[in-house]
């Protein structure tokens, strides 16, 4: 048990205005420092909910487990009101999409650099540029530049 527990209580029983006990079962994942968490996860959840989960399971590792769910998925509630989870499943989402688009047109590049070699050219100022497109070149922010074969 830490020290510092012994004079301050959970955000749980600091919530309720109620002495925190050693047994207290919200106390090892509500830190009172958190308020936030506490907040976001009795809005979702209700204290007692929490508490009669938590009293349902008997391994300490499921314990541990559920209150680790139950703090993720209030927290992702708070962060996308409307979809919790699922929008940060999409916001993922979106990311991979990028990067997919990002990917084809670095093998575009590519493509363009190994055609460059294979047929002798010194580099890409010496290409023809009405022949070739603009290649899209990414960058880490999003940012679109466009690299012209002049």
């Amino acid at each position: 048990m830490d020290i510092h527990r012994k004079n301050k209580a959970c955000a749980a029983c600091k919530y309720q205005r109620r002495k925190c006990t050693p047994d207290c079962p919200l106390a090892p994942y509500l830190p009172a420092d958190k308020p936030k968490m506490l907040a976001n996860a009795h809005r979702l959840f209700g204290i007692s909910n929490m508490v009669k989960t938590l009293k349902s399971i008997d391994d300490d590792h499921h314990k541990d487990e559920a209150m680790k769910s139950i703090i993720f998925e209030s927290e992702m509630r708070a962060r996308f009101p409307s979809h919790g989870c699922l929008g940060l499943i999409m916001e993922y989402q979106d990311m991979i999409i990028e990067s997919m688009k990002e990917l084809d047109h670095v093998k575009q590049l590519l493509n363009l650099c190994k055609l460059s070699h294979q047929q002798n050219l010194p580099s890409f100022s010496s290409l023809d540029h009405s022949t070739s497109s603009s290649i899209p070149i990414f960058n880490n922010v999003g940012e679109v530049p466009y690299y012209d074969h002049k």
